[in-house]
């Protein structure tokens, strides 16, 4: 664990993943979801792929955080975008949920979003 905390302080999106999912898991310390989150989000938006589906995940199961099926789409979104070949099925998942749970979500602000965060993440 000191080894992934030692990289990721120099920004090593896969050891933020990393560090991420022990803290999501809980081997090894103690599961802190809201750490295991945050170190997700920073390796997501170092275009960790990986860390972009799980937190796609997180958000679409709401038993770890609150259930937010926009941030679950965008998240999916991007991973489809990084060449994530199941993205789009995910994202239709997330949209069948939506429609399911009678959640609507706004399209136009969540392509905004997906924009915003792809020119952040893949053009820095």
């Amino acid at each position: 664990m000191r080894l992934y905390e030692f990289a990721a302080r120099r920004g090593d999106a896969d050891s933020l993943h990393n560090l991420g999912m022990i803290y999501l898991e809980g081997k090894g310390t103690e599961q802190d979801c809201e750490a295991a989150i945050e170190f997700l989000k920073m390796a997501a938006e170092r275009g960790c792929v990986p860390a972009m589906r799980k937190l796609g995940f997180i958000f679409y199961d709401g038993t770890l955080t609150e259930l937010d099926l926009e941030t679950s789409w965008l998240w999916f979104d991007l991973s489809r975008t990084a060449g994530d070949k199941d993205g789009r099925e995910h994202c239709f998942m997330v949209s069948a949920k939506s429609s399911k749970l009678g959640i609507e979500m706004d399209d136009g602000s969540l392509f905004k979003r997906s924009i915003e965060m792809r020119e952040k993440i893949f053009n820095s």
